[in-house]
């Protein structure tokens, strides 16, 4: 089983191959282009893919999907906030202050952990794996 120090340096060497293609292939764009706005390798527009390997522009019905996704998750995160400050507050005793620590401690440790998430994710490709201590899957 792999250790996280496996799976962070495996994370890093994917990153860097990644970025070695994806400047590979902008410089191989860019080759081909006859104009001088692609000829610095570190512009950021190489660092772009080419047209051809963008995916197609989403349909009116997902960007309401994902609109409403995104409105009803912001609605359950302030539901799930206030609540638990009103626990926090009346059943466990914490001043405000208090209660206002603990949260900001949560919101301190998903900022911590997403990103450290993504690269486990990018590390995986998207592959399905199994983490067998916190007992989850993903997908």
């Amino acid at each position: 089983m792999a250790t996280t120090t496996d799976l962070l340096e495996a994370a890093r060497a994917i990153s860097a191959d990644q970025q070695h293609r994806r400047i590979s292939r902008s410089n191989s764009f860019a080759s081909s282009q006859n104009s001088s706005r692609y000829s610095s390798p570190t512009s950021s527009t190489d660092l772009l893919p080419p047209i051809g390997d963008m995916p197609p522009p989403l349909t009116t019905f997902q960007k309401t999907s994902f609109a409403g996704g995104h409105i009803l998750n912001d609605m359950a995160a302030s539901l799930w906030f206030t609540y638990l400050l009103v626990y926090l507050e009346t059943t466990k005793k914490l001043s405000p202050v208090q209660a206002g620590v603990v949260m900001l401690a949560g919101q301190i440790a998903d900022g911590l952990a997403t990103p450290l998430m993504g690269l486990l994710s990018d590390a995986l490709h998207g592959q399905y794996y199994e983490v067998p201590i916190l007992n989850i899957k993903c997908w």
